[in-house]
């Protein structure tokens, strides 16, 4: 027996003797629960919760095990005393250059988009890694070690998790957006469509290898785990689920984020338990937590949601603050993608001991033994962001020729409409905008999320449109944007009003008076819209329509002190020299 097999049973997930032969790394009925078939039970949840909540109040939720995942690893790597002893500059100058670098980007407000692109990137192959290293530890179960296993394993994983990405529409888009908004260039359709064709005939040919290698180790008497092939099924299965058939990109991300929490939080409790039980190098706070202790799973369980809970914290008045705080939780993503490349090598004897395997070879005695792989890992993150602080500081894409390329490149994403249009209207093209929201609710079938914020953009292009056609003398077609409009929603007047408000404030006078003036074709005799609208002409230069407009205002309200202030100030304008 491993000497993981010596250790206590847990009355929850605590380790149990475990027999060499065992195929399973608790027993068969957690397994199947918490490593194999979570997704199983995931899916029907979240679509119950999906006729209660939106997106992205369910994606909220998802961010406590997103974030709050991180705190086992970072317990592993600074409560196990030999662990820490090995990779002592690592975990000390890590965290430090990580969120210097993340907090630099924000406060230089260099683009954050660079930090999110890299750390979803990151993220993905995190995810992947974890169910290659699940696959591993299920071999090893079994005693299967081959080069050719080992490296198919992987590359199964690898193929398979990046087709999905890439035959994902939401996917694809969303990272072309985030490279986009980051500072990268702009990727034409036709590399998009090259890249998968070259990645199908990639994973075909690493699938015919991996069903090959199969069956000749079968036929050499070297059976592969059965619950190996059965977690690698269910893990590309739901990614693919996660990203190719869950139309809502936030809900995809929540999917296959709880089933890899789910996962990390069991195997670490786990791990962590048979450390405790097997080791006097595991000090004072990790000893405390994984104690042989039920009530000790819901004191993990807290923890984890504390930590997760600080994604809540960035809700300052000062947006820069908020910035720096959103950059310090990207930091401890990064932390902990890179901490786990490198403390969970099953090959180690110590890690196999915790998992319930026997074997494996003594751990080096110093972390500065291959420095080639340590540059690689910190060349992953730092030669992209730096290639992409280089492109943003030089001038990066403007928001709305990002949004207009993407666009055109998928004229039929409901998602890629609604974000030009909504890139139009701040930029007070209200037809072009207006069009693209009405492209965006003719595909909202793809998410129907989108039609609440797709008809709020549209009323407000079609707002604004309708004010400069009124401007232009074009009653007719100002009436007809009109009548589109509040056909959509009644309280059209009072949205046009609103927004008008805001842009007025923002320094948007064209935008504001175009706004006011569709809002006076529903209510022609409002004397707020009209003195609103005196106001805006005012900012334009026009001081003797901005009079006329105060003074039909004050007609129809006399006994309001606001007008007639406004009326004051506009007759001593204009009757200064």
């Amino acid at each position: 027996m491993s000497t993981a097999s010596a250790a206590p049973s847990s009355p929850a997930l605590g380790p149990r003797a475990v027999a060499p032969s065992s195929l399973w790394i608790l027993d068969r009925g957690r397994d199947l629960l918490l490593f194999v078939g979570t997704p199983i039970l995931l899916v029907p949840l979240v679509l119950l919760a999906q006729r209660f909540w939106s997106a992205p109040a369910l994606y909220a939720v998802a961010t406590f095990g997103a974030l709050g995942h991180h705190l086992p690893g970072m317990i592993r790597a600074y409560g196990d005393r030999d662990l820490f002893a090995r990779f002592r500059t690592r975990f000390m100058v890590a965290p430090i250059f990580l969120v210097a670098v993340c907090v630099a980007s924000a406060w230089l407000d260099l683009a954050m988009s660079a930090i999110v692109l890299v750390t979803y990137l990151w993220g993905v192959w995190h995810g992947l890694m974890q169910t290659h290293g699940f696959l591993r530890i299920y071999d090893a179960k079994v005693g299967s070690f081959g080069r050719p296993t080992v490296w198919l394993d992987q590359w199964m994983c690898i193929t398979w998790f990046v087709a999905a990405l890439l035959f994902s529409t939401n996917t694809t888009h969303h990272v072309l957006q985030e490279l986009a908004m980051a500072g990268g260039p702009l990727v034409p359709p036709s590399l998009v469509h090259g890249l998968r064709s070259v990645w199908a005939v990639l994973t075909a040919a690493v699938t015919v290898a991996f069903v090959v290698n199969l069956f000749r180790c079968v036929r050499a008497g070297r059976r592969p785990s059965p619950v190996k092939l059965l977690l690698l099924c269910t893990s590309v299965g739901f990614w693919w689920y996660a990203n190719r058939v869950v139309d809502n990109l936030l809900i995809g991300i929540l999917l296959f984020e709880l089933f890899h929490d789910v996962q990390y939080l069991s195997i670490v409790w786990v791990y962590n338990r048979r450390r405790v039980a097997q080791s006097a190098h595991v000090d004072g706070f990790t000893r405390f937590v994984f104690r042989d202790r039920a009530i000790l799973v819901a004191l993990y369980v807290a923890l984890v949601g504390a930590y997760g809970a600080l994604r809540f914290v960035p809700q300052t008045p000062l947006p820069a603050l908020d910035r720096v705080l959103i950059a310090v939780l990207a930091a401890s993503a990064l932390l902990h993608f890179y901490y786990d490349s490198f403390i969970w090598k099953v090959k180690e004897r110590d890690t196999r001991a915790g998992l319930g395997l026997a074997g494996g070879a003594e751990a080096a005695a110093s972390s500065r033994s291959g420095l080639v792989p340590i540059a690689l890992r910190w060349a992953v993150l730092v030669v992209p962001l730096a290639l992409l602080a280089i492109g943003y500081t030089r001038g990066a894409v403007s928001p709305v020729a990002a949004m207009e390329s993407l666009g055109r490149d998928f004229p039929q994403y409901a998602l890629a409409q609604h974000n030009l249009s909504v890139a139009l209207l701040a930029e007070d093209r209200f037809e072009d905008a207006a069009a693209a929201s009405r492209r965006a609710l003719a595909l909202e079938a793809q998410d129907r999320s989108l039609h609440a914020d797709a008809n709020a953009i549209l009323i407000g292009a079609l707002g604004g449109a309708a004010g400069i056609q009124f401007e232009q003398g074009n009653l007719a077609g100002a009436t007809a944007l009109v009548r589109e409009a509040t056909a959509i929603e009644p309280r059209t007047a009072a949205i046009w009003f609103e927004d008008g408000v805001v842009r007025a404030r923002d320094g948007d006078a064209e935008g504001a008076a175009a706004l006011y003036h569709a809002a006076l074709l529903v209510e022609p005799r409002s004397p707020q819209v009209l003195a609103n609208l005196a106001l805006a002409l005012a900012a334009r230069g026009q001081l003797s329509q901005a009079l006329a407009a105060a003074r039909q205002a004050a007609n129809w309200a006399p006994s309001d002190p606001d007008i007639a202030r406004i009326v004051q100030r506009l007759e001593s304008a204009t009757a200064a020299p």
